[in-house]
This record gives C-alpha cells, sequence and structure tokens, in this order.
C-alpha cells in the first residue's frame, strides 16, 4: 500500500528475509552501507531486548517471596464461582477459614 514490505512481529524475531544483492556501482555504496547499518542495529536491539528481559525478571524474582504454609494453618480458599443471577463482581470469592491438613510437595 505504502510502496514498502510490510514488517510484521516474525520480522523482529527472525529478522528480515533475504534480499537480492543489489547490482551497480558506487552510488549503491549508500544502499550497502545503510543495510549492514540497519542489520548490526536489529542484532544490537535484539542482544539488548534479551539482556534487559533477563535482568527485569532476576529483579522481579529477588522481590518475590512466596509464604510457606505448614500443617495446622489457617488460611482463606479463593473459590470463584458463578450464581445464575447475580453479579460475580458483587461476590466474594474467598471462603473460609480453612486448615491446612497436609503439605504435598
Amino acid at each position: 500500500m505504502f510502496g514498502q514490505e510490510l514488517r510484521t512481529p516474525v520480522d523482529l524475531v527472525f529478522g528480515a528475509p533475504p534480499k537480492p544483492e543489489v547490482e551497480g556501482g558506487h552510488e549503491m555504496d549508500y544502499l550497502r552501507r545503510l543495510q549492514e547499518r540497519l542489520q548490526v542495529a536489529h542484532v544490537f536491539s535484539c542482544q539488548a531486548q534479551a539482556s534487559s528481559g533477563a535482568r527485569q525478571k532476576r529483579t522481579y524474582d529477588t522481590r518475590c517471596w512466596g509464604q510457606d504454609f505448614t500443617p495446622g494453618d489457617r488460611v482463606w480458599i479463593y473459590c470463584p464461582s458463578q450464581t445464575k443471577g447475580m453479579s460475580s463482581k458483587l461476590r466474594s470469592h474467598w471462603q473460609g477459614p480453612g486448615e491446612i491438613l497436609q503439605r504435598l510437595g
């Protein structure tokens, strides 16, 4: 539609499809250098995205603490259910208190 090849998310993950080599003399040098710079920028951005994702996961995992439950602890149980004719937004989805009987894993 705009005279350009469509870029899709697949292109961002796997890179652009291979293009045929452009024939021409020194007047095509700018095009070749531009294509090389775009390829380098694509590789750099993929590496930066991967390292950023790993860093964000590591940071999240250091602040994320789960709670250990032992038999005999009293807890509330999340049990979402729908009742015909009643809005689920107005219901409490928590039941209890319940008691931990045993730890499975």
